[in-house]
């Protein structure tokens, strides 16, 4: 078994499941989700998908299909930053919320929180509650959406 890997059909399964109450009927390959993420225009990546996934299994690949796979991989990088920043979304929200209070408080107001390490109520108020509600709905899409790429 492989850890510590971001695999980005299975994040993007958990993203899709999550919009739209259930995981999509496949999966997208690299360029499809380049296309969904970045609204890259699908000209640009045509002959990447114009390929099937049979000539993507071939081995050992041809230079042409080396040399899309070579401009798609490129991308991951950027790809799994945006996916994360989708599935972390309700985080960078309340972190954008709390340095908002920060920022209206005066200079006096904002020392005594910071120096005494204070959560006050307004910032309890802004910080969502993500416990097991939150692991449990990820988990479940992560499981659900791997039995059917398994399946």
């Amino acid at each position: 078994m492989v850890n510590n890997t971001f695999d980005t059909q299975i994040v993007d399964l958990i993203i899709e499941k999550n919009k739209n109450g259930s995981c999509p009927e496949n999966t997208k390959d690299i360029s499809k989700c380049l296309v969904d993420y970045f609204n890259f225009p699908a000209s640009l990546l045509k002959d990447a998908l114009a390929l099937s996934t049979k000539k993507w299994m071939e081995r050992p690949l041809n230079e042409k299909n080396r040399l899309y796979a070579s401009q798609l991989v490129t991308y991951l990088i950027i790809l799994k930053e945006q996916m994360q920043k989708k599935l972390l979304s309700t985080v960078y929200k309340a972190i954008n919320d709390v340095h908002s209070v920060y920022y209206n408080l005066n200079n006096y107001e904002f020392s005594q929180i910071i120096q005494n390490n204070k959560v006050t109520k307004v910032i309890d108020d802004v910080i969502p509650m993500l416990t097991k509600k939150f692991r449990s709905k990820y988990l479940k899409s992560f499981k659900t959406c791997r039995s059917i790429l398994l399946e």
